[in-house]
């Protein structure tokens, strides 16, 4: 029984390790030094890619006013299928700038649809 349980603790802690290896992101930021010390941009990625070619990513972009845009796309295949999207965000604007996505496959072309400027109800 000891033994038994020295595997299952084993595979749960090396399943866990594969899973972790598909998240991945970054982190960017430009600042000055002189004629005074500040930060003037920050970008923020984080994806998480499974079934080995499909990508569900998120970037944030921050500058000295504060949070200025969230990007969440997919992005990838599947089968013979090639997937693309993503959505802007104006957080400061209340309003989703853009939404482009195009797919391609035999035998039809890629389809780029023109982009979509929506303001979104609310306060």
């Amino acid at each position: 029984m000891p033994r038994f349980r020295l595997w299952a603790v084993l595979a749960i802690y090396g399943l866990g390790t594969v899973a972790l290896a598909q998240v991945h992101g970054s982190w960017s930021s430009d600042f000055t030094v002189l004629p005074n010390l500040g930060l003037d941009s920050i970008h923020i990625t984080l994806g998480y890619t499974f079934a080995g070619s499909l990508e569900i990513y998120g970037t944030a972009d921050f500058d000295q006013t504060g949070y200025v845009k969230q990007v969440l796309g997919l992005k990838g295949h599947i089968g013979p299928l090639a997937l693309e999207g993503a959505m802007e965000f104006a957080p400061q604007d209340v309003v989703l700038k853009t939404t482009p996505y195009a797919a391609d496959g035999e035998p039809a072309s890629t389809q780029t649809p023109p982009a979509v400027i929506w303001e979104v109800p609310g306060p």
